[in-house]
Formats: structure tokens, sequence, C-alpha cells
């Protein structure tokens, strides 16, 4: 179980910089549009063993990884400082309910 886990954990871990890196230079679309997540991801269903299971979370891994810095890279390019806290409001399930002030 560790094994699975960690495979995901190390190239989502170690590929963060790089992702939000590329990001920066070729626009979020490019490096967030990638689908080698979901391939890796639904093939995951189809692993019959532990080496296909970890190379499929590897790719899992590898490709949520540019989730986080993609996503900050689309709201620093679009929204103003004073807007930006807004759009990250509500994107967590606990954060769905809360009441928004109005400034």
């Amino acid at each position: 179980m560790g094994i699975i886990l960690s495979a995901f954990f190390w190239p989502y871990t170690l590929l963060q910089f790089p992702a939000g890196r590329l990001a920066g230079m070729f626009g979020a679309k490019k490096v967030l549009g990638w689908v080698g997540r979901s391939a890796a991801s639904a093939a995951i269903g189809l692993a019959s063993n532990l080496f296909t299971m970890v190379l499929c979370r590897v790719g899992v891994g590898a490709g949520e990884a540019a989730a986080i810095p993609t996503c900050n890279k689309v709201v620093v390019d679009n929204f103003d400082s004073k807007e930006r806290a807004w759009q990250w409001a509500g994107t967590s399930p606990s954060d769905m309910n809360s009441p928004r002030s109005a400034d």
C-alpha cells in the first residue's frame, strides 16, 4: 500500500515546480490540458499487478502536479489583486456553504 501511495506522492511533489515553470513559459491551458493524467487514471482499473499499478500512479501524480500551479497562474493573469482571494473561495466543499460578504 505504501509503495502505491508513494508512486503518486513523489512525482506529484517533485513536478509541481517544473509544471509551474512550464505554465509560465507556455501558458496554463497548454500545460493543464495534458490528457495523460486521465489516461493514467483510467488505466488504474486495468492494472493487473503491482508494477503496472505503480506506473499508473506515477502517471497520475505527474499529471496532477500541474493542477495547482496552473490554476494559480490563471487566477494571477485574469484577476486583479483585490479579487484573487474571492476566486479561491468556495473551491473546497467546506467553503461552498459559507456566506460571502460584499465589499
